[in-house]
């Protein structure tokens, strides 16, 4: 353990370094990551309400399991149509001169007539969905009521034709909307009321915009190469550079906001704390579309492949998983090691189970790299098991959390060996 605490400074000294550097030090995706062949998968990426992740591409929407398995359904959809899901229960699309509703079971079961090219929508604070139409106009549309056309109003809000590249909910129960030509955020409240703040030093384009885990409205600049946060409380707005160009943005795990980023054809998923700090994961990209799963992992649609990658792997077993059992202390131990990249810190509990029995438990926290084993006393019942049979067939259940406060459990079959006194 001392050896792993004279490690500490040097470690954090190569974190801090990574938060600065270039994306070259990034994790490789190795066994984090994995692809799906998933035809018209080439922009929009949600979660859906049922759970699974769903993508729109032109001629399809189709939609891909946590298992990977890819279905597929035909719909009025373009390349540069947006997906999302509604409050309703279903999937809502946009589409050239229409926006539509389809059911989990991929039945399309309602379409409106819209002005113009498919733009983005999202669910609003009224249970009904917004959309985004060209010219700046801004339509609300539920299958109870049709479509309700907001033009632009109020204070900021007459004469600004630029069309919205991404619009997402804000936690003030407003749309924000991310303008390009030039960088602009424009906040539609529930009642229509329209309210722009351009953005000077952000360049001419934004790319997404969303909801953060601290309650700020998070937005990309590609040009600028910047991420940029605006509060919707004060409307204090902040930045941070990137060593790419920023695209696709979304919430995820870890209480992070997550970016893809891109340079001379290499792509990276960058993990934002709200404090500033980044950590920068390898994929092959390319990357149009980004959004979290259910199962906390980064689900990333571009060029007919649905990727995804998984942020937190966790500590795991290494070495051995015969587990000899003391017969004086009624004790074994499980030597486990912690992913560099995850976060530095690793802790939880680990739970030895025979015949669906428990027989010992334990708390464990470690720091990453290290590889302590952690000591597990076993029960009365465990030690009686193990003194009468000698080897035991058992299965270690790992529940852990990262510091973001993500979780994840993994199951290891192992095997409980009577030392000899």
């Amino acid at each position: 353990m001392k050896k792993g605490m004279r490690r500490l400074p040097f470690l954090l000294v190569l974190l801090a370094a990574l938060a600065a550097a270039a994306p070259a030090a990034a994790t490789p995706c190795a066994e984090r990551c994995r692809a799906w062949d998933a035809p018209g998968a080439s922009g929009a990426i949600a979660r859906g309400p049922d759970g699974n992740v769903w993508y729109a591409g032109p001629g399809v929407i189709g939609r891909i399991t946590t298992a990977g398995q890819v279905t597929r359904f035909a719909a009025p959809t373009v390349a540069g149509s947006d997906v999302e899901a509604g409050p309703d229960g279903g999937l809502w699309f946009t589409a050239p001169g229409l926006v539509g509703r389809m059911a989990t079971d991929g039945n399309v079961n309602f379409t409106r007539s819209v002005a113009g090219s498919a733009g983005p929508i999202a669910p609003g604070p009224d249970g009904s969905m917004w959309l985004a139409g060209s010219g700046g106009s801004v339509a609300r549309v539920a299958p109870d009521t049709g479509l309700l056309r907001l033009p632009p109003s109020g204070p900021g809000g007459a004469g600004r034709g630029a069309a919205a590249d991404s619009l997402a909910r804000g936690p003030d129960g407003a749309l924000w909307f991310a303008l390009s030509n030039p960088a602009t955020l424009r906040r539609v409240a529930p009642d229509g009321q329209v309210t722009d703040r351009p953005l000077s030093g952000f360049g001419r384009d934004l790319a997404g915009i969303t909801v953060g885990p601290d309650g700020g409205m998070w937005f990309t600049a590609p040009g600028a190469r910047l991420v940029g946060r605006i509060s919707p409380a004060t409307g204090r707005v902040i930045s941070f550079r990137t060593s790419w160009t920023p695209g696709a943005i979304a919430a995820g795990p870890s209480g992070a906001v997550w970016f893809a980023m891109t340079d001379q054809g290499r792509w990276t998923v960058v993990r934002l704390l709200p404090s500033g700090y980044m950590g920068y994961f390898q994929v092959p990209g390319p990357v149009r579309g980004l959004a979290a799963g259910a199962d906390d992992g980064l689900w990333m649609s571009g060029n007919d492949r649905i990727e995804r990658l998984e942020p937190f792997l966790g500590a795991y077993p290494i070495r051995t998983r015969r587990l000899n059992v003391s017969p004086f202390t009624g004790a074994t131990g499980l030597r486990l090691f912690c992913p560099l990249y995850d976060l530095v810190y690793c802790a939880g509990r680990i739970v030895l189970r025979a015949g669906g029995r428990v027989v010992g438990s334990s708390e464990f926290a470690q720091r990453a790299n290290d590889a302590p084993a952690t000591r597990i006393p076993l029960n009365r019942f465990g030690v009686r098991l193990v003194a009468a049979r000698r080897v035991v067939a058992a299965v270690a259940t790992i529940d852990q959390h990262d510091q973001g406060g993500t979780a994840r459990r993994a199951q290891y079959a192992v095997t409980l060996v009577q030392s000899p006194r």
